[in-house]
């Protein structure tokens, strides 16, 4: 498979097979159920594929299933930089030349976008044309928060081609 190649499959977002440079930090659970790092600093690592609801990354470390972390993803053709809550949803360990690799599943919570001016286009879009109230606009906005997300992937899958 080569880099920006489309994955097939019957997922509710396509996945692309890409390596994307990634900062994350483990956050833990407080006695107020409020979340706090418990790293100091982010670590860097790389996804291997990523899609409009999760990624699989390449960590160096282990995480356990059920962790959640806070990550940012470069886009380096367009210098934008998204802000993912995540769960961590498998990790596989492999060994590539006698180095250990942890392939791990996260599916996102929450995309935290700045707000700018296509984002704010892709919400009134989604605003018109929801004139039924079929959705709310807490899911508008996190629609259209997926919807900029993965026209930022596409537009940085497309410029390395």
């Amino acid at each position: 498979m080569t880099e920006g190649e489309l994955l097939i499959e019957r997922r509710k977002y396509p996945r692309w097979q890409c390596s994307l440079e990634v900062k994350y930090k483990v956050l833990k659970d407080d006695k107020l159920g409020k979340f706090k790092e418990i790293f100091q600093k982010s670590k860097d690592i790389r996804t291997k594929d990523i899609s409009g609801s999760g990624a699989l990354l390449i960590t160096q470390e282990p995480l356990k299933v059920g962790d959640r972390i806070t990550m940012k993803i470069y886009f380096p053709s367009s210098d934008n930089v998204i802000k993912i809550f995540a769960e961590v949803v498998r990790v596989v360990e492999k060994e590539e030349n006698g180095v250990k690799k942890y392939f791990t599943g996260v599916r996102y919570i929450d995309i935290i976008t700045e707000s700018d001016d296509v984002l704010q286009e892709i919400i009134e879009e989604k605003l018109r044309s929801n004139k039924k109230g079929d959705i709310t606009k807490e899911e508008i906005l996190k629609l259209a928060q997926i919807e900029y997300f993965l026209r930022l992937l596409y537009e940085e899958l497309r410029s390395k081609k």
